[in-house]
């Protein structure tokens, strides 16, 4: 199972590329997640993917799935016993304000972990995940120009050309 996913590195310039991720669960199938594609893995094994797990089940995998229900003192608990640098927060739906108070949070604890938002938010609320500290995206494959178009947009506020070419700033 793939998803795509949209980045932005610290100038906010785009990079797309596709992502195969997997939860260790011992649930019999996977759970639900709207828009994200999610593979199911009973039993570890030797490989280089990036491995997603719930804080139940963390130990020697590099991401942890989170959801804004997440506490920054689990997600601690977990950082104190394996290296984490990969955190998929998936929003549940859009209106829930928390996630952009986890990803902050989130950002202050690993400067240099990856923090992917995928889920049920809202494309127009891409800019502000990025502001909050997010750098990816894991959309499906019919939002990806909407959200590159969405995104796109922060280069211009990023270098401070458009808030540069007003007159007053002159």
């Amino acid at each position: 199972m793939t998803t795509q996913i949209i980045s932005l590195d610290s100038d906010a310039n785009l990079h797309e590329s596709v992502g195969e991720f997997f939860l260790i669960t011992s649930a019999e199938e996977a759970p639900e997640y709207a828009g994200f594609d999610i593979g199911v893995i009973k039993a570890r094994s030797q490989g280089d993917s990036t491995l997603l797990s719930t804080p139940n089940d963390y130990h020697d995998t590099r991401g942890l799935l989170l959801t804004a229900d997440s506490t920054v003192s689990e997600v601690q608990a977990v950082l104190d016993q394996a290296l984490v640098n990969l955190f998929v927060i998936y929003v549940a739906d859009f209106k829930d304000g928390r996630v952009f108070s986890l990803v902050r949070q989130l950002r202050k604890i690993s400067e240099q972990a990856e923090i992917i938002i995928a889920g049920e938010f809202g494309v127009d609320q891409a800019a502000y995940f990025y502001k909050s500290g997010a750098n990816g995206f894991a959309v499906s494959s019919d939002k990806v120009v909407t959200l590159k178009s969405t995104l796109d947009d922060l280069k211009t506020a990023h270098a401070g050309t458009s808030a540069g070419a007003l007159p007053m700033f002159r």
